[in-house]
């Protein structure tokens, strides 16, 4: 009688990562808790964007953008990078694994 064991490598991976501490998960989920700050990872998920060119799309004014993105960058949504005169910003998915993670080990 042969019997065989099979596992999931995605269980694995999701059980040797670390557990988000709550502070981060709670940083998280105040970064993307926002219309506009989503809206903006939207956009980003599309391509790298300039501030100028967020402003006139979300209808804000610089300044304001740069405000969102600055939470975002902090928590890890965004990551700048310069091009020529401007700085275009990225979205990152890693973040977003950890609200996962987070959540589900939580709840």
């Amino acid at each position: 009688m042969l019997v065989a064991l099979v596992y999931s490598i995605q269980q694995f991976q999701e059980e040797g990562s670390a557990p988000v501490p709550p502070e981060r998960l709670l940083k998280l989920l105040r970064a993307a808790g926002d219309m506009t700050r989503l809206q903006i990872l939207q956009l980003l998920s599309q391509r790298p964007r300039s501030t100028r060119e967020l402003a006139g799309i979300l209808n804000l004014t610089e300044a304001g953008i740069s405000k969102h993105l600055k939470l975002l960058q902090d928590a890890g949504f965004v990551r700048p990078e310069r091009s020529s005169y401007y700085v275009l910003y990225q979205s990152q998915r890693e973040p977003l694994a950890e609200i996962t993670r987070g959540l589900d080990r939580l709840l």
